[in-house]
């Protein structure tokens, strides 16, 4: 049965992670029919003869009150690694306990909490809230971290002298550029990390060498150019 005028919220197991779930008899801990009682829970009602009401705890954890809604912001989505991102909830309902996970393995339990992510990838943050009108959550959102690209240069030579105007390659991907005007010299940015092969091409002549991109830093690959 259930107790009219009283729909109450009971976070159910444990808070943060476990499902929310509705009491069926429930009563708040200092109004149960002008009884106070000091510890919250779900009460059930019995009645006894002669007419007589006495109230049993049930299970702990009833809330009373206007139930919160969780919701966040946060300063940044998205950037290169290490990515610092502050988190701010905006959860109505007053709310006093919070429960973030960051999508990384690691939580918080503070209402504004800082986060740094080490490591690329796409992590969903997810934010549970509980007060005195019940509990809500997830609220989520995604934060998006990149590995800063790096960059490829060098000098394009024939017989140890600087040759201008060969066409060079960048594998993976495609990208091509040509070496410059008496340095020989070229130029890839933006390149992501990992490993890469450079060929040259000039009229009758070849040459290729390779490497490992590094995040943040700049590759140095001479070419020497042979005959094709």
């Amino acid at each position: 049965m259930a107790l009219a005028g009283r729909d109450l919220a009971i976070l159910s197991a444990r808070f943060g992670v476990a499902r929310f779930g509705a009491s069926r008899f429930a009563f708040c801990p200092d109004d149960v029919e002008g009884i106070t009682n000091d510890e919250p829970g779900e009460y059930i009602w019995k009645e006894d003869k002669p007419p007589t009401t006495t109230w049993t705890l049930q299970t702990h954890n009833c809330y009373c009150g206007t139930p919160p809604v969780a919701s966040f912001t946060m300063d940044t989505d998205t950037g290169e690694a290490p990515l610092t991102v502050t988190f701010t909830d905006t959860s109505t309902g007053s709310p006093t306990l919070w429960y973030w996970e960051f999508g990384d393995g690691t939580t918080s339990q503070l209402q504004n909490p800082t986060h740094e992510y080490a490591l690329a990838g796409t992590y969903t943050v997810s934010l549970w809230v509980s007060g005195a009108g019940g509990a809500d959550g997830p609220a989520e959102d995604l934060v998006t971290v990149t590995i800063p690209p790096g960059s490829i240069s060098g000098v394009v030579s024939e017989g140890g002298i600087p040759y201008e105007g060969a066409v060079i390659t960048l594998m993976p991907g495609g990208a091509t550029t040509t070496s410059g005007a008496e340095t020989g010299v070229y130029s890839f940015a933006g390149v992501p990390p990992g490993d890469v092969t450079v060929t040259a091409v000039a009229p009758g002549l070849t040459g290729t060498n390779n490497g490992t991109v590094v995040s943040g830093e700049d590759l140095v690959l001479d070419i020497a150019l042979v005959g094709a």
